[in-house]
């Protein structure tokens, strides 16, 4: 796990966590556990990867997390302070006193309806509004609700006759109408602006998706992995009477190997035979550690392959089996090794990717490491400094190799 992978998954976990806090359920809250839980524990399983991005994939998979966290915050997760700002701009203090104003008379409104006594007393609602009036018309507004209220629960207890109230619904009516005409130009700012988020929200789920089937499925590394086209900016002098060959071992498949002596031709004009399959030596694996020391196999070569005997012909076996380096301990596997000045072993055990364009990765791996034995071994180039170049000296990791560039 990258570290960019860890700060996407983190920031979406804070966004659950968030809307925990502002919904009270216990949905989100899971979901955040979720996410740290299988942090830590991959970081525990496979270590993390101090670089922020590798490769295309991990650019989508921050995109869209990121924007999944940003989903989650503009939704669930934005505090209600937020959210009345956000919908209603600077309509938001008349609409914090018309909910107040809603809040304070709302007990009075139900005890009157069931005709109950306390209806007198609950009356006297206006002075519980501590919310500023945002004008003199919504302060007077509020005044004259209030009155109305006093005289009706005054009128009712006094026992006065139904004909004396007459007066105080047709008024409490028109102050009805008032507050609605208030209300109304806030509530339908309220109402377009949640429509607007509504669309965002959908949207910006929908390009999260996106992206991170874009990620899991390895479209982006697919696409950037794909074999550079036409002949190379820089084409070293081809050292005279010395050949190249490729050895498919341990059940290799042919097929890759020919497109890469395809490739080599177009790019590098050089020819690149293909050698007869054949199988890996028994008993050149290690029992204990399922591997096949680089050193063996490539000590093994010239009596399987004659051409591997001539030291002008350099031989690169490509196997699918793991091998390591039995001289350098620390190594627990190897991408390959070479030896003698013109042989090489190559594996693909660890180029394998489980996406649904993995393939393209895997050969893009494969064709980094035949390349960078032809350019050592046949073009006589050194190691080299430079991160972009197929030639750069430190791989210790596929994801080393998959930020190598294509050529010298």
């Amino acid at each position: 796990m990258t570290l960019g992978d860890v700060v996407g998954v983190i920031t979406l976990a804070g966004a659950f966590a968030a809307a925990a806090l502002r919904r009270r359920d216990g949905f989100w809250t899971a979901m955040a556990l979720i996410l740290v839980t299988f942090v830590a524990l991959t970081i525990a399983r496979s270590g993390l990867d101090t670089t922020f991005i590798t490769d295309a994939d991990d650019v989508a998979f921050l995109v869209g997390v990121l924007l999944m966290a940003g989903m989650v915050m503009l939704g669930p997760g934005l505090p209600k302070s937020l959210e009345d700002r956000l919908l209603l701009g600077d309509k938001l203090p008349e609409w914090t006193f018309d909910q107040a104003l809603i809040r304070a008379r709302e007990p009075f409104v139900a005890a009157a309806q069931r005709g109950d006594e306390s209806a007198a007393a609950k009356a006297h609602w206006r002075h519980t509004v501590t919310v500023p009036a945002p004008s003199n018309t919504w302060a007077s507004l509020a005044d004259a609700l209030a009155e109305r209220d006093i005289e009706w629960s005054d009128r009712r207890r006094s026992g006065a006759v139904a004909e004396d109230w007459q007066v105080w619904p047709a008024r409490t009516a028109r102050l009805a109408d008032t507050w609605d005409a208030l209300r109304g130009p806030v509530a339908d700012r309220r109402s377009r602006r949640a429509a607007i988020v509504r669309g965002v929200l959908g949207i910006g789920t929908l390009a999260a998706a996106v992206c991170l089937v874009i990620s899991f499925a390895g479209v982006g590394t697919a696409i950037t992995s794909r074999a550079p086209e036409g002949r190379a900016a820089f084409v070293p002098t081809h050292p005279p009477g010395r050949l190249v060959y490729l050895a498919p071992l341990g059940g290799l498949s042919v097929a890759e190997l020919q497109d890469l002596a395809a490739f080599y031709k177009v790019r590098y004009d050089l020819e690149v035979g293909i050698l007869p399959p054949a199988p890996v030596p028994a008993g050149l694996e290690d029992p204990g550690r399922h591997q096949v020391a680089a050193e063996d196999l490539i000590g093994r070569l010239p009596s399987i392959y004659p051409e591997a005997a001539d030291p002008h012909r350099v031989v690169i076996g490509v196997l699918p089996a793991d091998i390591y380096v039995r001289g350098i301990p620390e190594w627990r596997w190897a991408f390959g090794n070479r030896a003698e000045g013109h042989l090489a072993v190559v594996s693909t055990a660890r180029m394998r990717a489980r996406r649904l364009f993995g393939a393209s990765l895997a050969a893009s791996r494969l064709r980094k490491m035949v390349t960078r034995d032809i350019g050592v071994l046949y073009f006589g180039l050194p190691l080299s400094d430079d991160p972009r170049s197929v030639l750069y000296s430190t791989i210790l990791s596929v994801a080393d190799l998959d930020r190598l560039g294509e050529d010298f």
